[in-house]
């Protein structure tokens, strides 16, 4: 079993928990999902096709896709869909536990996910996104 795939319950009562909710039931089923499917790394960064992602919540394809763009709008996730990519932004934080060496999870931020790399991801995942 892996170390990793916790919900934190602020995930409710937070800002962006209360954000996903107004986007509806379909928005917090998908990100529940994104935390604990089974193909996520700890880092928020993996391989998802929409296709996979609706057939494991039972989503049909267009209320997937729409959860995604929702789940995008309140800056939970952002997807790529030429490359089926999906990035939970602050995954990491909440998933990586404390390193041997005393580094807490909110330390960290492997190179992949910091800020000037998710601001490429997003601008491309956009131009994509508009392009298909």
């Amino acid at each position: 079993m892996r170390d990793y795939g916790a919900v934190c319950p602020s995930f409710w009562t937070g800002r962006t928990g209360r954000a996903i909710k107004e986007k509806g039931i379909e928005a917090q089923l998908v990100a529940l999902y994104l935390m604990t499917c089974p193909s996520s790394a700890m880092t928020g960064l993996y391989y998802l096709p929409v296709p996979t992602l609706a057939h494991e919540t039972g989503l049909p394809l267009e209320g997937a896709s729409k959860a995604l763009r929702s789940l995008s709008e309140v800056g939970f996730a952002a997807y790529d869909g030429v490359n089926e990519v999906v990035l939970v932004r602050e995954m990491g934080r909440y998933q990586i536990a404390e390193t041997p060496w005393g580094i807490r999870a909110g330390q960290f931020k492997p190179a992949i996910i910091r800020e000037e790399n998710v601001g490429e991801f997003d601008a491309l995942a956009v131009e994509r996104s508009q392009v298909a």
